[in-house]
């Protein structure tokens, strides 16, 4: 396991994690590990909603790519962001608009639907040649509002 230092140009961070993982199911416990040690610093979250989604976002990434994988998990004053990066095959991206029309392999990405305030695919140039997919999703404090219109 490695940790890298992200800059991103976006809001200020109040609390920023960022680990590079190797695409095998042993991952997912080392994803979940480092979200319940940032979870720790970051009140207000829901606990369980928020691991479930690590683990199913890394899921993903494990059942579809090579790897390694880079997850970052950042907030802001009034969300997180949890990110997975990995360089899986390109040949049929999904985006949040068809997670519906996949049987089995998009019941990962189904469960961001259900229970993510916001989520989607990326893809971002990593170098002149070579692209990666990133996979994320965002959680308000509290309940989603998703949860919320579900009680």
């Amino acid at each position: 396991m490695q940790v890298v230092d992200v800059r991103r140009p976006t809001a200020p961070l109040t609390l920023a994690t960022t680990l590079v993982l190797p695409a095998h199911p042993s991952s997912l416990r080392l994803g979940r590990h480092a979200a319940v040690a940032w979870l720790r610093f970051a009140p207000g979250y829901h606990k369980d909603t928020v691991l479930l989604l690590v683990t199913e976002i890394l899921a993903n990434a494990v059942e579809h790519s090579e790897g390694p994988l880079v997850l970052s998990i950042c907030s802001t004053a009034d969300h997180m962001r949890v990110e997975v990066t990995d360089a899986a095959p390109l040949a049929s991206p999904l985006g949040p608009d068809h997670v519906e029309r996949v049987e089995d392999e998009g019941r990962h990405l189904k469960m961001m639907k259900l229970l993510a305030d916001r989520w989607g695919i990326e893809l971002r140039l990593a170098d002149d040649d070579a692209h990666v997919r990133v996979v994320w999703f965002e959680c308000s404090r509290g309940l989603s509002s998703r949860m919320r219109a579900a009680t």
